[in-house]
């Protein structure tokens, strides 16, 4: 059980890291002269499956998210 607590915790840190990557680039490419709009428009919907997959590994440890709009 201790194993799979573990492969539980590395799943929510990588998929945090990967929410943190998305807000990065989402607030880097508005910097350039002209901003890639396809880039920014992929940007959102990435954010938001890394979001619904975070919060399908909260729900295993019996905790809910709620997201501030």
């Amino acid at each position: 059980m201790k194993a799979k607590h573990e492969d539980l915790m590395l799943e929510i840190t990588s998929t945090l890291e990967q929410i943190q990557k998305v807000d990065e680039l989402i607030l880097f490419h508005p910097s350039f002269e002209e901003p890639d709009e396809n880039a920014l428009d992929n940007f959102n919907p990435l954010r938001d499956d890394f979001l619904q997959q975070l919060n399908t590994l909260m729900e295993d440890l019996n905790l809910e998210l709620k997201w501030r709009g």
